[in-house]
């Protein structure tokens, strides 16, 4: 499955109160998955990797934090779904109220940056 998704409305304007949601800069959203029974994912990846390559041209270079998959928890892959402030914010309110990082399994804040 691929979507592509129009950007714009109140993705597109600044946000009137501080906020973690991203505002890309981009006009469009790519999206593709593929559903299979578990233990198929290596025979989806290679096709998903072959879009995302030949659509990385195009890439904003960022994530929108709905769309991360299992394949997204690399702390990279979690911080690109963030702004740099709205991330740091955010390892701020992790380390205050999670200092063990009990809340991990998802994708992950680490307490520390």
């Amino acid at each position: 499955m691929v979507e592509v998704r129009h950007l714009g409305g109140a993705l597109s304007r600044p946000p009137s109160t501080p906020s973690a949601v991203t505002r890309p800069d981009a006009r469009f959203h790519l999206f593709a998955a593929a559903v299979g029974a578990p233990g198929m994912d290596g025979a989806f990846r290679p096709a998903l990797d072959a879009l995302l390559d030949a659509m990385r041209p195009w890439s904003a270079g960022a994530s929108q934090v709905n769309f991360l998959t299992s394949y997204d928890t690399s702390p990279d892959r979690v911080r690109a779904a963030y702004a740099p402030d709205a991330f740091a914010r955010l390892v701020g309110v992790k380390r205050r109220f999670d200092p063990k990082n009990l809340f991990r399994v998802n994708h992950n804040i680490p307490v520390t940056d």
